[in-house]
C-alpha cells in the first residue's frame, strides 16, 4: 500500500477516501503555475541577507513582492531590505499559492498588476497623459522595450514598434508594449501623430527596471513576460530581425509558443488533471 501510494504522490497525485484528488502545491510544481502565484509573500522564520555589503534581517511581518518563481527559488523584492533568490520552502509562497487555488482565484490579480497601478502614461502628440488604474485589467502579457532617447538605434526601434503598434493590438489583444527609458524624454521616440504606447512614468522606471529583475542588457531590447512577471522571451534568446520582422506575427508566435510550452510542461500537467 505505502509503495502504491509513493507512486502516485510521484504523480503529483493523492488518494484520498478512495477517490484521486489533486496534489497539494509543490516547490518544483510552482515554476510552471503562474496563475497561482501569490502578489506579496513573507519569510517563515527571521532570514539574514546581505543588502550592499551589510547584514540585515528579513522578518516575517514584514512582506515582499513576489518578482517571479523559477527553478531556483522564490525572487522577492523587500523594498530597502534588497530582492533576494530565496528557497520556496523558507517562505508562505506554497501556502499562499495554496489559498489562491482553493478559492478558484486563477484570475485574480497578479503581481505585476498590482505593482504597475497608475505609473504610466501615454504620449498624445504633445503632452503625457496619465493612465488609469484599471488600464491594464484585460491584458495578460507585456513586450517591455528598453530604449535610451540618446540612442539612435533606440529611436528607431521605438518607431518601428510605434507603426506596427496597431497591428500588435489586433494580432495580440491581450498583450500590451510598454516602453521603458531612465530619461525623461519621450518626445524624441514618436513620429508626429503615430499611434504611441504606454510609457513608464520616467522618475519611476529605473525603479522598476531593478525590481522586475528583466536584465535587458544593452537597449534597444525586448522582453516579454506574463502579468506573473514570467519571462517568456529575453534578449540572450535572440532579438528579431529589424529589417524584415513583422512585429505583430513575431509577438503572436513567441506568446503562442509558451503557451504550447507550459500547456505541455510534465509537472504542470500532473497538477493540474486532477483539478
Amino acid at each position: 500500500m505505502k509503495k502504491w501510494l509513493k507512486t502516485w504522490s510521484t504523480l503529483g497525485l493523492f488518494y484520498v477516501a478512495g477517490t484521486l484528488a489533486a496534489a497539494p502545491l509543490t516547490p518544483a510544481a510552482l515554476p510552471y503555475l503562474p496563475e497561482y502565484w501569490p502578489a506579496h509573500v513573507h519569510v517563515k522564520q527571521e532570514t539574514s541577507v546581505m543588502v550592499e555589503g551589510s547584514k540585515q534581517t528579513l522578518i516575517p511581518a514584514v512582506p515582499g513582492v513576489l518578482v517571479r518563481i523559477t527553478e531556483e527559488g522564490a525572487v522577492v523584492d523587500f523594498g530597502s531590505n534588497g530582492r533576494h533568490i530565496l528557497p520556496i520552502e523558507q517562505t508562505d509562497v506554497i501556502a499562499q499559492a495554496e489559498r489562491l487555488r482553493q478559492a478558484n482565484l486563477a484570475e485574480h490579480q497578479a503581481s505585476l498588476h498590482t505593482q504597475i497601478g497608475d505609473k504610466f502614461w501615454r504620449w498624445d502628440g504633445e503632452n503625457l497623459v496619465r493612465l488609469g488604474s484599471d488600464y491594464f485589467k484585460d491584458k495578460k502579457y507585456l513586450v517591455f522595450l528598453y530604449a535610451e532617447p540618446d540612442d539612435a538605434s533606440s529611436i528607431e526601434r521605438v518607431r518601428q514598434f510605434s507603426r506596427a503598434y496597431e497591428d500588435i493590438e489586433e494580432r495580440n489583444p491581450t498583450a500590451e508594449v510598454v516602453l521603458m527609458s531612465a530619461a525623461s524624454k519621450v518626445q524624441p521616440f514618436f513620429d508626429q501623430d503615430a499611434p504611441t504606447f504606454p510609457v513608464m512614468t520616467w522618475h519611476m522606471s529605473s525603479g522598476y527596471i531593478y525590481a522586475l529583475d528583466q536584465q535587458p542588457g544593452e537597449r534597444p531590447a525586448v522582453v516579454i513576460t506574463d502579468f506573473s512577471n514570467r519571462i517568456i522571451h529575453h534578449p540572450d534568446q535572440g532579438s528579431p530581425d529589424w529589417e524584415s520582422v513583422d512585429l505583430a506575427e513575431w509577438i503572436h508566435n513567441i506568446i503562442e509558443q509558451d503557451q504550447q510550452k507550459l500547456e505541455a510542461e510534465p509537472l504542470r500537467q500532473k497538477f493540474l488533471e486532477r483539478e
